[in-house]
């Protein structure tokens, strides 16, 4: 796993997943700017010292996000479709196409976002209308 980073607690949105000084994993439940409450499996916490939660490939599985090689580069690459928003995860990079249909295969994405932390895709995905999914997003 990836080492985790101290964030700034503006960096969070309610329904975001950190971690705390002890590396426990928690929910945002309210956010003032320069610090944030929390909670978890029987905790709840109040912090000014957020640090985030690499992105992996367990954690998109566990969300049920389909793995992929690609036959061009022989990587893996992991992606989800929601009503018409097909979404693709590649060792950092999202891609988003809304309004996605099976003819546009190979078209430029909506978005196009570097992403390594499981609160930056949960905020790349509410951006895009899929606010059920990254407020239901598990660890």
């Amino acid at each position: 796993m990836e080492a985790t980073v101290a964030i700034r607690c503006k960096e969070l949105m309610i329904g975001d997943w950190f971690l705390t000084s002890d590396g426990v994993p928690c929910r945002v439940d309210q956010n003032f700017g320069n610090h944030i409450w929390g909670y978890g499996q029987d905790l709840s916490i109040s912090t000014d010292e957020p640090y985030a939660i690499p992105l992996t490939k367990e954690i998109l599985e566990k969300n049920r996000w389909v793995s992929r090689i690609s036959i061009f580069y022989m990587d893996q690459f992991f992606w989800k479709n929601e009503g018409d928003v097909h979404i693709e995860w590649d060792e950092g990079t999202l891609s988003i196409w809304v309004n996605y249909n099976l003819d546009e295969k190979g078209t430029n994405p909506n978005l196009i976002a570097p992403v390594r932390w499981v609160h930056e895709l949960q905020d790349a995905l509410r951006l895009v209308g899929l606010v059920e999914l990254a407020d239901s997003f598990e660890l």
